[in-house]
């Protein structure tokens, strides 16, 4: 999980610097602030991951929630701002951002082994933000719910096919996972053998 994780955080950094850099002279000074924050997470991350040996499974887990909240917060953020904006020029691609969300959905599935229950709730909850954020974005601008009702219903079925592939691929996937990984630590625990059956015990130790 150390090594998957520490892949994501890499990544993640390397791709927003290269969209900061990309668009440092077309966004706003406050969507580039956002994305300093992001970066310095994922490197942090990154280098805590790199230069520990080995963490404990509670500490991956702390910088597990720490990336993706980040980044679906920024994605949340960006869906809202988008929308706003394109919305009052009377636009429907507002709801593209939700590709992002898909994304991250998947990668979470690949990148952080877990049981199938929680890599579950981890990406409905994922799947779930840019719905909440779409929402509040309907009922803070009531100038724009006509606009809103006009392209987002239009659009209903092309949102809710997205989210919900990108959300079967990413369960999919962190099912492989976690399979994958449980197969190779019974496999190092077991080493040549096989242990079916327990045949008896007694002082000296038990007998398999």
């Amino acid at each position: 999980m150390q090594r998957l994780l520490g892949a994501f955080t890499a990544a993640m950094f390397l791709g927003f610097a290269l969209i900061t850099l990309r668009d440092a002279l077309s966004v706003g000074g406050g969507w580039l602030v956002a994305r300093g924050f992001i970066l310095v997470v994922m490197a942090a991350a990154t280098a805590l991951i790199v230069m520990r040996e080995r963490w404990s499974l509670g500490r991956l887990r702390l910088v597990e929630a720490l990336v993706f909240v980040t980044v679906t917060l920024y994605l949340a953020a960006r869906t809202y701002a988008v929308g706003v904006a394109d919305l009052n020029a009377g636009s429907a691609s507002w709801t593209s951002t939700l590709l992002g969300f898909g994304l991250l959905m998947i990668a979470y599935g690949i990148f952080v082994p877990n049981p199938l229950g929680r890599a579950i709730t981890g990406i409905a909850l994922i799947g779930a933000t840019p719905l909440v954020s779409v929402f509040l974005l309907r009922a803070n601008n009531p100038e724009l719910q006509a606009a809103f009702d006009a392209t987002a219903t239009g659009r209903l079925f092309e949102t809710g096919l997205l989210l919900g592939t990108s959300a079967a691929v990413a369960i999919f996937a962190a099912f492989l996972t976690f399979s994958l990984f449980t197969f190779a630590f019974d496999q190092r625990k077991r080493t040549f053998y096989d242990l079916e059956e327990r045949i008896g015990s007694g002082g000296m130790g038990e007998v398999w």
